[in-house]
């Protein structure tokens, strides 16, 4: 599955291929997208429950099913910080996650270089066509 884009509306405006590319990660189910893919679509939905809501929320309604997965996925993408912030939070979190303070993670989260936009901005430049098809 990918976003389909007009070659001569994408030239004006390249900004359209993030934004296709986003929309891809954000409306498709797992099952749907291809492994190169389901790497970026992890570490999104790891990025976007952490900034709407910090690791608990991200823990709440991701759940744990799918962390060995994104932390691997962090990791193919250069996220190692970030790899490491996650997996920290995770051995809280499982110890007690009543509670779970999820604040040092969150920060450390933020301090993280470079960021999770960077790193997936980089990732759909390395895999464009896996993503956008340009007609």
């Amino acid at each position: 599955m990918r976003r389909s884009l007009n070659r001569s509306e994408y030239s004006l405006s390249p900004h359209l291929a993030w934004n296709a590319f986003i929309d891809l990660l954000a409306m498709s189910d797992y099952s749907q997208l291809t492994p190169i893919q389901q790497v970026a679509y992890l570490v999104f939905w790891y990025e976007s429950e952490v900034q709407n809501g910090g690791h608990g929320q991200y823990f709440e309604n991701r759940g744990i099913g799918m962390l060995q997965e994104t932390l691997s996925a962090l990791e193919q993408l250069g996220g190692y910080s970030q790899r490491n912030v996650l997996s920290e939070a995770f051995g809280i979190f499982k110890q007690n996650a009543v509670e779970f303070n999820e604040d040092p993670f969150d920060k450390a989260f933020h301090e993280c270089s470079p960021n999770i936009q960077v790193l997936l901005e980089q990732y759909l430049k390395k895999w464009f066509e896996e993503f956008i098809e340009l007609k």
